[in-house]
């Protein structure tokens, strides 16, 4: 998933959040923000991990991977 919101539009962490538990998402699968490279990287929700971030000039992109939620059998 590429996301590409407005730079200082601070809706980075709400897509994030979004993409994490509505089940959208493959186990493993890849989501790379794109923001302005002043920026502060967004912080991976529960269910992402942060991999890396790079910079090109004046743009920032940050990778994440979804991991798939463990559920607990009950007892």
């Amino acid at each position: 998933v590429f996301v590409d919101p407005p730079y200082k539009g601070g809706l980075a962490p709400r897509a994030l959040e979004l993409l994490a538990t509505l089940a959208w998402l493959a186990p493993g699968a890849l989501v790379v923000v794109e923001s302005a490279a002043r920026e502060t990287a967004p912080a991976a929700p529960a269910g992402l991990a942060f991999r890396n971030a790079r910079r090109y000039g004046d743009t920032q992109l940050v990778v994440y991977t979804f991991e798939e939620k463990v559920r607990s059998m009950p007892t």
